[in-house]
C-alpha cells in the first residue's frame, strides 16, 4: 500500500519492455547503485532485513567487477540495472523492486490517472493468447461485445502477446481481434482511445444481489466510487453484496481502508517502520493517523489522512479472491474477514500484504520501490502475508472463456442465497 503522493502498493507485472541501454560511466553507474544501497539501507523494513547489509556489500563488488571495463565498454543502465534486480530477487520481498523508467512510466501515469490510448481491457497472459480479466465499461471493447473471460487469440492476424497488445494501443491504431468466447470465435475490429488510466468500480444486480467490481485502489476516487455504488446498492434494496476483487493488484492505503469503511465503519490498524509506530483509526470514511512510538523514544502527534463519511453496507458480504489478488487488496479483504464481515471465497492471495511501500526515484529515471513498514492489527499482531479464504474455491480462467462457468461467483452466490435465503441469481 502507498501513503501519499509516491507511495506504492501495487504488485506490477514486469512484462514491460526495458528502456535503451543508455550507456553510462563508470561513476554514474556505482551512483546507480549507491542509491539504491542507501534507500534499501535507511528505508527497508520488510521481513528480510537481517539478510540485507551481507547482500549490498557482495553485490558492491559485483558493481565495481561489472563496471571496471568501462572506459572501453560502456557500463550500461541494463548491466547495472540485471545487477539490481538479481539484489533484490536475492533479498527475496515481493514488494520491493527496481524499475527502468520504460517499466515506471505506466505506473505514473496510473498513480496520476493520466488519460492514455486505451482499449478498456485488462489482460492477463496464458499460453494461448490474452485472457481478458477486467472490461471497462463503456470501453471500446466493451462496445465491440467482449466480456470478462474471452480469450484474445490473435491480434491483425498474429499471436497475441501482452507486448503486442502494448505497441497496438500505443500506435492508436484500429487492430483486428480475434477472440473466443463460449467456445465460439469471432473476429472484431477495435480503435483504441483516450480514456483514463485507472478504472473505477462498477455496481451490476443479479436478482437482488448486488455484484460490486473493485479492479484496483489506484484512483484517488475509488473509496468515493464505492460509498456512491453502496448507497445504489441500498436504492435498489439488494439483500447482499458480492464484492469481487480478482485481479485486483492494490493501489493506495488510503482508499482502501476508506472504501473499507463503508463495510467495517469504525476500525484501527497500526504500520511499523524501522524508527516508528503508527496507529490509524478508520471511522466512516475519515482517517486519523497517530504517532505512538518511535525510535527515538516514545512520540505523540495526529493528523487526519482525508475527510469523508462513508455510506455504510449493513448486509450479507462476499468477497472474491485469487492468486492474483494483491496488496492492498489483500488489506481490504483482509480487514473485512479480521471484522466478520464478509465471507471470503477463492484461493490463497498473492502474498503482500504485510507491508506497505514507498517509490523512490533513482539516477537514469528508474525507481526503487521499498518496503517501508509492516502492517499489524495491533502492536505485536502483524498481518498475515496472505489472504486464506473462509471457502476455498478455485476458477479456472479458460473454464469461464470455454463454458461461460465462474465456480468463484457461483460459490458467492451460494452463500449469499443461504445467508439472505433469496432465490437464485443471475450469472453477470
Amino acid at each position: 500500500m502507498w501513503r501519499g503522493r509516491q507511495k506504492l502498493a501495487v504488485a506490477l507485472i514486469l512484462a514491460l519492455p526495458l528502456g535503451l541501454a543508455k550507456p553510462v560511466g563508470p561513476g554514474e553507474g556505482i551512483s546507480l547503485f549507491g542509491a539504491v544501497r542507501h534507500d534499501l539501507s535507511k528505508h527497508y523494513f520488510g521481513y528480510h532485513t537481517a539478510a540485507l547489509p551481507s547482500l549490498l556489500g557482495d553485490y558492491q563488488l559485483d558493481l565495481q567487477h561489472t563496471c571496471a571495463a568501462a572506459a572501453t565498454r560502456p557500463c550500461s543502465l541494463r548491466q547495472v540495472g540485471a545487477l539490481i534486480d538479481s539484489l533484490l530477487q536475492q533479498l527475496g520481498d515481493p514488494h520491493t523492486f527496481y524499475l527502468t523508467a520504460a517499466q515506471l512510466l505506466p505506473l505514473e501515469h496510473a498513480i496520476a490517472g493520466s488519460r492514455r490510448m486505451s482499449f478498456g481491457i485488462s489482460t492477463i497472459a496464458l499460453p494461448s493468447g490474452l485472457w481478458i480479466a477486467q472490461v471497462q465499461p463503456g470501453g471500446p471493447a466493451a462496445q465491440a461485445g467482449l466480456q470478462r473471460g474471452d480469450l484474445i487469440v490473435e491480434l491483425d492476424g498474429e499471436p497475441a502477446t501482452q507486448s503486442a497488445l502494448t505497441r497496438t494501443r500505443l500506435d492508436g491504431k484500429s487492430a483486428l481481434f480475434t477472440v473466443e468466447q463460449l467456445g465460439k470465435t469471432f473476429l472484431r475490429q477495435i480503435s483504441p482511445r483516450p480514456s483514463n488510466s485507472n478504472q473505477l468500480p462498477d455496481l451490476a444486480m443479479l436478482g437482488d444481489l448486488a455484484y460490486l467490481q473493485i479492479p484496483s485502489f489506484t484512483s484517488p476516487k475509488t473509496a468515493e466510487t464505492v460509498s456512491q455504488l453502496v448507497a445504489r446498492a441500498e436504492q435498489n434494496r439488494a439483500k447482499g453484496m458480492i464484492i469481487d476483487l480478482r485481479y485486483n493488484p492494490g493501489g493506495a492505503l488510503v482508499q482502501c481502508y476508506t472504501a473499507a469503511s463503508s463495510f467495517v465503519p469504525n476500525f484501527n490498524f497500526y504500520e511499523e517502520s524501522r524508527h516508528a509506530l503508527y496507529r490509524y483509526e478508520v471511522s466512516q470514511g475519515r482517517i486519523t493517523v497517530t504517532l505512538v512510538g518511535s525510535g527515538a523514544g516514545r512520540g505523540s502527534g495526529s493528523y487526519q489522512e482525508q475527510p469523508g463519511v462513508a455510506a455504510l453496507w449493513n448486509a450479507p458480504v462476499a468477497v472474491l479472491v485469487n492468486r492474483q489478488t494483491a496488496s492492498c487488496g489483500e488489506a481490504f479483504a483482509l480487514t473485512l474477514q479480521h471484522y466478520h464481515r464478509a465471507t471470503v471465497i477463492g484461493e490463497p492471495t498473492d502474498g503482500i500484504a504485510n507491508t506497505v511501500t514507498e517509490l523512490f526515484s533513482l539516477p537514469g529515471g528508474g525507481g526503487l520501490s521499498v518496503a517501508v513498514a509492516r502492517s499489524l492489527f495491533a502492536p505485536k499482531d502483524p498481518y498475515p502475508a496472505r489472504v486464506t479464504p473462509n471457502l476455498l474455491v478455485s476458477s479456472p480462467p479458460l473454464e469461464l472463456t470455454e463454458s461461460g462457468k465462474d465456480p468463484g461467483l457461483a460459490a458467492a452466490i451460494s452463500e449469499l442465497d443461504q445467508q439472505t435465503q433469496s432465490g437464485p441469481q443471475a450469472r453477470p
